[in-house]
């Protein structure tokens, strides 16, 4: 929050633990780029998606394997 003014803008960024789907097992971030950009054009086929704009390396269990991924959200705030 320092860093970034207010919990609001550090949280468009950085989830906190007790909402970070990290943290239970549900995301993971991928890289380098090319890594990132195979999951965003194969990932749904796994239930991978991309799941914020602003990370393009940020990838969550959002689909039944196969499905189809949602538009990604603007960042992790909302």
């Amino acid at each position: 929050m320092a860093k970034h003014g207010s919990l609001a803008e550090a949280r468009r960024l950085v989830n906190t633990p007790e909402k970070s789907t990290h943290v239970t097992g549900k995301a993971v971030d991928i890289g380098p780029t090319d890594a990132a950009d195979w999951v965003i054009r194969n990932g749904a086929e796994y239930g991978l998606c991309q799941t914020y704009a602003n990370e393009m390396w940020h990838f969550e269990l959002a689909v039944a394997p196969g499905g189809e991924c949602p538009v990604p959200r603007a960042d992790a705030s909302g």
